[in-house]
């Protein structure tokens, strides 16, 4: 799902919004309501009939009223938080309304179903809670913001329409208001409008709503689905009239834990005074507990702006990580689609016989580029590369293929079918049951955009050492984007990942994901634009937790610090043609720079693609990274970072000992000589360009 204009604002706003309200009204916030505030004269009259003069001010969220003269205060009040709709292009209407059908017809594509169940009796109607006229408001508030709106905007939750949600509202009966609605910012307008249309009344009762959320949770199950259910109260049930009852609901509760066991989160949230007997509920929480399923009890604190929205984030963090563990078993269980390989032809001209063509008119074919956000990334919409092209054509047989992925040729055309501009390669998943949704996407573009920025760093340490001739070859990695087509037919959006095609006949491995370097082993044998390592996988009892989320390690860290690199003296009395550089040991060479740049903590390795010989420029596609976490986290950078790998590479190249990070403050290591300190510069960088050669550099470092 791509973030656009009106929800940018949206999200904006809403941190904008609570952070105002989170202030203390004070003496000087009136003082400068009011100087800059909106003033409004209201007339009043006293208990004996007098009229009186008052001016409301408002300023900042923050409403204050004061007498006629407006420096003593009447009142003050926080407004309430607005909770708006959002704007939904025609093309994100067609993703959802593709997703709904999809899901009616294969609930198995499902990844992850969260129901919640809310509590919408009459005292939910109390406006006692910060910045929200009552606490249903502030409910829903939570729930469409927290839930919804920041993990749509945030790519690393790897949110697809393929996590379902469901609504239960609990009165004297329970009310399903919605069932496996896809995450989407129509889900999100359709919490705000039943925020205006709907009110708190009658009584909360337990047991009608927690049987409604057993059945939402068993319709379209399946055995790698992720669940969670989030029961949200103010009080005790109101069906609660003795201990018989009492226990129906515990055996009700009892019977969800132990038919989703480990597949199912919780949340049991008491949204009441911090005094109100919430005994039912802890029982609950322990029933599901008892069970293997995973989860809380908690109270929100009604006069906290965001207790509840914490909560909420906090809960179903546990979704995720069973959600992404889930999906990995998923994966492993997958069958190959079936498919023949093609020959690549270089010399089309107008796509044959065998060829699909999507153009913007008929299929909203659209290109999108994954460019840095700040700290981060986030996908954005980008015109055709060619100003003639109105569409793309791809032959529907593969040329190629790798562990993950298969391959097609792909070209842009015009209105009269030609095609314009160069030859391009799609990726696709090469397994049934795939999801061809933006995100899956996404960590390929990831890697291979933080790969190209450690690529410039590291062609402007050669450029800046009087040793590397303009001879040497530098390198680079393909620009990558997704071509996005709805197919009016089956209603269904396909992704299509694409770059510049490689000529396949000069194609090379020139080091693997598991420490293999091409020269010293014997590299596969190349059939496509991808070779994937289908090494041995990790062992799962020697594995971490697996990672929730993509870690914020793709930061400035690799595009504003130079790991001490800045600090290099190139020993002056040496001169360039005393090193002899070869093609090959250049990526070698990259590899271990990632390593100290980084401070040890990633390797960007799986080297592959085209040295460019009359550029002098290594082409490359499809990396790895290896994040070697501190805190045992996995996949960080996809199913193809194993961190442990970063390690093993070092040891099969014996430099761990000896190339370390090239920081200042490592340089103690080393005699404080400025001879030596330039010495060691020049031979650290001779031995990461020459491994080879690391007894005789090491022993001319020790007589130096």
């Amino acid at each position: 799902m791509v973030l656009h204009t009106s929800t940018i604002e949206l999200i904006s706003s809403i941190h904008g919004h609570q952070r105002r309200a989170e202030r203390c009204i004070e003496k000087k916030d009136l003082q400068a309501a009011v100087k800059y505030g909106k003033k409004e004269m209201c007339r009043r009259f006293d208990k004996a009939g007098r009229p009186l003069i008052r001016f409301k001010y408002t300023f900042a969220d923050v409403v204050y009223i004061t007498d006629e003269s407006s420096t003593r205060e009447i009142t003050s009040y926080v407004l309430p938080i607005p909770l708006d709709k959002v704007d939904v292009p025609l093309i994100d209407q067609n993703k959802y309304y593709a997703a709904k059908r999809r899901i009616e017809e294969d609930p198995s594509i499902i990844t992850s179903h969260s129901v919640f169940v809310v509590d919408c009796s009459g005292s939910m109607r109390n406006a006692d809670v910060v910045a929200h006229r009552s606490r249903l408001d502030s409910v829903r508030y939570s729930i469409a913001t927290e839930f919804i709106a920041k993990r749509l905007d945030k790519p690393s939750y790897g949110i697809t329409p393929f996590d379902v949600v469901t609504l239960i509202e609990m009165r004297d009966n329970a009310t399903v208001i919605f069932e496996k609605e896809p995450m989407s910012w129509i889900l999100y307008n359709k919490i705000v409008d039943r925020a205006k249309e709907s009110s708190p009344y009658y009584h909360g009762n337990y047991l009608p709503s927690i049987e409604k959320a057993h059945q939402a949770l068993k319709d379209g199950d399946h055995e790698d689905l992720a669940l969670f259910l989030f029961f949200l109260t103010d009080g005790r049930p109101s069906d609660c009239n003795g201990d018989t009852n009492i226990q129906s609901i515990l055996n009700q509760i009892s019977e969800i834990g132990q038919q989703f066991k480990d597949r199912l989160n919780f949340g049991m949230v008491a949204y009441g005074n911090q005094n109100e007997n919430m005994e039912v509920l802890e029982k609950m929480t322990a029933s599901l507990s008892l069970k293997g399923c995973t989860g809380k009890f908690e109270r929100s604190d009604l006069k906290k702006l965001n207790s509840l929205s914490t909560s909420i984030a906090e809960m179903s963090s546990t979704l995720t990580n069973t959600r992404t563990l889930l999906t990995a078993v998923r994966s492993s269980k997958r069958k190959e689609k079936d498919y023949t390989l093609t020959k690549f032809n270089r010399n089309v001209k107008i796509p044959g016989i065998h060829w699909q063509s999507k153009n913007v008119f008929n299929h909203s074919l659209t290109r999108y580029e994954f460019i840095r956000s700040g700290k981060g990334f986030r996908w954005e919409e980008k015109p055709l590369m060619n100003k003639s092209a109105v569409g793309i054509s791809f032959n529907n047989q593969p040329f190629g293929e790798g562990a993950e992925r298969i391959v097609y040729q792909l070209c842009e055309i015009n209105q009269y079918g030609k095609k314009v501009g160069e030859n391009l390669v799609a990726k696709d998943d090469k397994f049934q049951g795939s999801y061809e949704y933006l995100q899956y996407h996404e960590s390929f573009c990831k890697t291979q955009r933080i790969s190209q920025n450690l690529a410039k760093k590291f062609n402007d340490l050669l450029d800046r050492s009087p040793y590397v001739g303009k001879s040497v070859p530098r390198i680079t990695f393909l620009d990558c984007y997704v071509y996005t087509f709805l197919d009016p037919d089956d209603n269904i959006e396909y992704n299509y990942l694409a770059e510049r095609e490689l000529d396949n006949t000069r194609y090379i491995k020139w080091n693997n994901n598991a420490g293999g370097v091409h020269g010293m082993t014997k590299q596969k044998r190349v059939v496509s634009q991808i070779i994937e390592e289908e090494e041995e996988e990790e062992e799962e009892e020697e594995s971490g937790p697996e990672t929730t989320k993509f870690e914020e390690v793709d930061s400035a860290d690799e595009e504003d610090h130079y790991g001490g690199l800045e600090k290099i003296e190139f020993l002056s009395n040496v001169s360039a043609k005393n090193v002899d550089i070869l093609d090959e040991e250049v990526p070698q060479a990259f590899t271990h720079f990632t390593y100290m740049w980084s401070k040890r903590e990633k390797m960007v390795c799986d080297l592959q693609g085209v040295l460019d010989q009359a550029k002098r420029l290594f082409e490359f596609t499809d990396p790895a990274i290896h994040y070697a976490s501190q805190n045992g986290r996995r996949h960080v950078f996809g199913r193809t970072d194993k961190g442990k790998n970063v390690f093993l590479w070092c040891h099969r190249h014996q430099v761990n000992n000896v190339i370390i990070p090239l920081n200042h403050h490592n340089f103690h290591q080393f005699p404080n000589n400025n001879k030596r300190r330039n010495l060691y510069s020049y031979f650290q960088l001779r031995l990461q360009l020459r491994p080879q050669l690391r007894p005789q550099l090491i022993h001319h470092i020790s007589l130096s």
